[in-house]
């Protein structure tokens, strides 16, 4: 039996220039099938994000509106390696503000964080998006969309090995994961593999939050002492103190955990809300019954307790009285 060799080669629009030189021609009439991935419309372009972030398990939970696509493409001119960069760092942004929905604001940063990439038009970040026309070829675009994932891989590895792009994407899957067990698992990750980054801080406290949520006093001050020992110019903030108040008071140690409260200042305690409130209310009752119990043992090692027939106070030693009733 034959056995067949196939060969695909993708590459930039360079490649089909060297091709078909003269020196390249008998591969030249070998080629079979070409693909060229032309620049996506505005329409495709929006599409092809849905269709990115579907394959990476978004499911309509993170979106992209209408006036950030019309930026982005006016930005990249739909060129697919130019709409993955930017879309990767607009994601960026939007974490940063915590949320899953990507506006035009979002997009302003992704492009003024790429000035000086070719390609990049930075002047669409200081001017209000327009509208561009369709390209005029449609040709089919498989072996081009296999060069575009090819390019998308290399961008990551670019914010892997140049900005610890990893522990990034780590924290963006945290935020988005659908359980909390997937969660602590991509903050863990960050908090042993990812010394340097910059969400080391927030993994941890995510960390000591979900051992809080399920029951774990134990394993969440663990964390929240990695946490002060690391980054202990932090000690002071009032989420991480309410936190770790949380935890004392869940493994039982009710006197440190007031302890904590009283040092947060009366901003952070209005920023923490309802929470912090009852918290604090536990913490007044908890030093009332310890102040009663204080005056009761005083009365104690004063050497006087109440008779319980008089109610008369006795020295301590003293005889008490013969019972009436023979």
């Amino acid at each position: 039996r034959e056995k067949l060799i196939q060969i695909v080669l993708v590459g930039q629009p360079e490649l089909l220039a060297l091709i078909r030189t003269p020196q390249m021609a008998q591969l030249d009439q070998r080629v079979s099938v070409r693909c060229t991935l032309t620049h996506l419309s505005r329409d495709e372009t929006s599409r092809y994000i849905d269709h990115r972030l579907n394959v990476a398990g978004a499911q309509g939970r993170v979106k992209f509106q209408d006036p950030g696509l019309r930026l982005l493409h006016q930005a990249t001119g739909g060129v697919p390696r130019l709409i993955n960069l930017t879309c990767d760092r607009a994601l960026l942004a939007g974490y940063t503000d915590q949320t899953r929905t990507i506006g035009d604001k979002h997009v302003r940063q992704a492009v003024a964080s790429l000035r000086g990439e070719e390609g990049i038009d930075s002047s669409a970040a200081a001017s209000s998006p327009k509208m561009l026309s369709a390209p005029r070829r449609r040709n089919a675009w498989i072996i081009g969309g296999v060069a575009a994932a090819s390019l998308v891989v290399a961008a990551f590895a670019f914010f892997w090995w140049g900005f610890d792009g990893s522990a990034e994407i780590l924290s963006l899957r945290g935020a988005l994961a659908s359980s909390a067990r997937d969660a602590e698992q991509a903050y863990v990750r960050i908090a042993r593999q990812h010394p340097g980054s910059r969400k080391r801080e927030f993994a941890l406290l995510r960390l000591a939050q979900l051992q809080i949520a399920k029951g774990d006093a134990r394993g969440a001050l663990r964390w929240l002492d990695v946490l002060h020992r690391d980054y202990p110019s932090g000690s002071r903030s009032g989420e991480r103190q309410f936190w770790t108040a949380r935890a004392l008071l869940a493994g039982g140690d009710t006197a440190r955990a007031c302890s904590v409260t009283k040092g947060v200042s009366g901003d952070a305690a209005d920023a923490l809300g309802a929470d912090f409130t009852n918290m604090s209310q536990e913490c007044v009752a908890f030093d009332a019954r310890a102040q009663a119990a204080a005056a009761d043992s005083a009365v104690v090692s004063n050497g006087t307790v109440p008779d319980p027939t008089d109610h008369a106070v006795r020295p301590a030693g003293a005889p008490t009285k013969r019972d009436s009733v023979p």
